[in-house]
């Protein structure tokens, strides 16, 4: 069994030698490692493209314009030969054991289509914050995409079924934000089970500037909009898609109240 790993970066290149030396350095090698460039223009980040590629040669590159990470992943999954596809960010890293101990939940039941890890997220400044997920075998249940004590909604923290997740269509690139969600919830749809539990085998930086008010707009808008296709295709109750529109109401205007605060 194959495993194509596909690492996404857009502007953020000067973080990828680290990021591919973390897949260079799994107790079970990858297979196949693309990088899809999403139209990077920072001279920066193209030089440290240049530098882990440089490292780590027999690495794919594939270039595109700007297109946002939906276009740049399904670019990635169109190219990727692997039995098993695993998402990266340019950014994050992962712990050596990653793949090995995600293939082992995956391979375990030929039913099993998505495995799934925790992460560690760490600050600059040296805080962490670790993740709440469930352990799981299962089918997906939507509501408990992307909410603590469920299971993740990230993407780059599953291992897939690479013919899974072409038969799902790959991701939506008219949502801005959770993307991942709705192409999981496509993903469960097909009956295979998902299996997973919280072990932090992710590494997440998390950078300044992140949680920007304009960043929190941006939030917001998609948030909506991928409710609103939720809605269309009954991904989740009334009652759920009701919780999950108060919460977005009530985190972008705690953010909008601390930005003028800060102001």
């Amino acid at each position: 069994m194959s495993v194509s790993v596909i690492v996404t970066t857009y502007n953020d290149g000067e973080y990828l030698p680290d990021c591919l030396a973390s897949v260079a350095r799994q107790t079970r090698a990858a297979d196949q490692v693309i990088v899809v460039d999403d139209g990077s223009t920072s001279d920066r980040a193209l030089a440290g493209i240049a530098a882990g590629l440089e490292a780590h040669p027999r690495t794919l590159l594939l270039r595109q314009q700007n297109r946002g990470p939906s276009a740049a992943r399904n670019n990635g999954l169109e190219a990727a030969s692997g039995t098993f596809i695993a998402f990266l960010d340019a950014d994050d890293r992962w712990a050596p054991e990653n793949l090995e101990r995600r293939l082992a939940l995956i391979e375990r039941d030929e039913r099993v289509v998505a495995a799934y890890s925790g992460f560690l997220a760490r600050a600059p400044e040296g805080a962490e914050g670790r993740s709440s997920f469930r352990e799981h075998l299962g089918p997906l249940e939507p509501r408990l995409v992307g909410v603590p004590g469920g299971l993740p909604g990230g993407l780059p923290l599953y291992l897939l079924r690479r013919q899974a997740a072409v038969d799902a269509g790959g991701l939506d690139p008219s949502l801005t934000i959770m993307e991942d969600f709705d192409f999981l919830i496509r993903i469960g749809r097909q009956q295979g089970l998902f299996a997973g539990n919280n072990d932090p085998l992710y590494l997440r930086t998390v950078r300044p500037g992140s949680l920007t008010r304009a960043s929190a707009d941006r939030r917001y808008r998609g948030t909506l909009q991928f409710l609103r296709k939720a809605s269309e295709q009954r991904y989740f109750s009334r009652f759920e898609l009701a919780r999950r529109r108060a919460f977005a109401i009530a985190a972008h205007w705690r953010q909008r109240l601390r930005s003028k605060t800060s102001a």
